[in-house]
């Protein structure tokens, strides 16, 4: 009943809105606010729902329906792009990829503290700080890569042998998927 209201006041709305045939900003917001106002105030678990969370929502929406490349960001995953263009981060400056579901070092940087400590390219990367690598996704691993300039990190490496290495974090060049 509540869904079928709302549609019928939204139809109302957008009729009204139609007549007149303003496709300006303004008026489509209006109906945009009618609706975020309806179904906040109405949703059955209103108290579940927050305005911030059906604005980021129609946010996402609405850019995901342009085309494959827009996105909405939330502060969080902008900021982040932000560091990625400015190609800075903190971390031991290696660069990482997923194969045959392992975590693989694509390339040591130059320069940085994976390859000072003898990182190699093609060894696979088993454990970050003591924990196992096997069922991570590949952005959790480079956030758990990355960190603090002089933080330390121990990676537990497979090269036809295992082994574990210390490192020390830098500030380093970076793309997305190097830590």
């Amino acid at each position: 009943m509540l869904v079928f209201d709302l549609l019928l006041g939204l139809r109302f709305h957008h009729a009204r809105a139609t007549d007149t045939d303003d496709d300006s900003g303004y008026a489509q917001i209006s109906v945009f606010a009618k609706a975020v106002q309806l179904i906040r105030q109405d949703y059955v678990d209103g108290s579940k729902i927050s305005y911030h969370d059906l604005i980021y929502a129609a946010m996402k929406g609405m850019l995901s329906s342009l085309d494959p490349h827009s996105q909405f960001m939330n502060p969080e995953d902008f900021k982040e792009m932000q560091d990625d263009t400015r190609s800075r981060f903190n971390g031991l400056g290696i660069e990482v990829s997923m194969k045959d579901g392992l975590l693989t070092v694509v390339t040591p940087m130059e320069d940085t503290p994976a390859a000072k400590a003898g990182i190699m390219s093609g060894d696979q990367i088993l454990k970050i700080n003591g924990t196992s690598t096997e069922r991570m996704e590949l952005q959790d691993a480079v956030a758990v890569l990355r960190g603090e300039p002089g933080q330390k990190a121990s990676l537990t490496i497979l090269r036809p042998s295992t082994k574990e290495i210390r490192i020390t974090r830098s500030r380093e060049q970076k793309s997305k998927s190097r830590a």
